[in-house]
């Protein structure tokens, strides 16, 4: 039985870079791209982030996110 599928989870505005790079390298894993405002929503993007980590099933979860807001890092 093969290891469930790594997701990436993270910000719409690096999905076209993101998703050239699984093409490119042949990657076998699962995305989940949030809105690029949500950065300016923190109670929004907290929301996603715990949705996209709720639905990962127990699997593997990377998430990426730029430092785009002041308080981004909290």
């Amino acid at each position: 039985m093969s290891a469930p599928r790594l997701l990436l989870g993270g910000c719409g505005i690096l999905r076209a870079g993101v998703q050239f790079l699984i093409a490119k390298n042949r990657w076998e894993i699962d995305t989940r791209f949030l809105d690029s405002a949500l950065h300016c929503y923190p109670a929004r993007l907290a929301a996603g982030l715990g949705g996209t980590l709720r639905k990962a099933g127990g699997r593997q979860v990377v998430v990426f996110y730029g430092a785009c807001h002041p308080a981004m890092d909290d």
